[in-house]
């Protein structure tokens, strides 16, 4: 999320055209990128096997939400401060969506030496089983 924050922050601060906005896009991208892939992940790991398909559709439906609600918001920030507005606008929703993560209490770490290497599968049924979600 620190990558997307910072790409999109870079070129809010980058005045008239210049080649390094591609870079800072890219730097975006690639943070948007990384969080587009944890997501899943980490609705695995603080939710059991009977709340997984709850908190996914939490997840899915502000998502979706989002979809919905960001072009005609950001069709307002364009129309009455131009495109550079949009970055800063990405930025400031970032921020807002990593608020929840304050609240994350849970995360587990599994070595892979406490793992068997025989079962590719081992991997969430250890997490659940080592510290289960009610």
């Amino acid at each position: 999320m620190g990558l997307m924050c910072l790409g999109g922050f870079c070129v809010f601060l980058t005045q008239g055209y210049s080649p390094m906005i591609y870079v800072w896009v890219s730097i975006a991208g690639i943070g948007m990128g990384t969080v587009a892939t944890t997501i899943y992940p980490m609705i695995m790991e603080v939710a059991s096997e009977k709340t997984t398909g709850r908190y996914t559709g939490y997840y899915y439906t502000a998502s979706m939400s989002a979809q919905i609600i960001t072009p005609v918001l950001s069709g307002a920030v364009m129309e009455f401060n131009g495109y550079r507005y949009l970055y800063l606008y990405a930025v400031t929703c970032a921020i807002f969506a990593a608020l929840p993560l304050i609240f994350v209490k849970k995360g587990n770490t599994v070595l892979l030496k406490d793992l068997e290497i025989g079962d590719p599968g081992n991997c969430s049924s250890y997490i659940r089983d080592r510290n289960p979600v009610g």
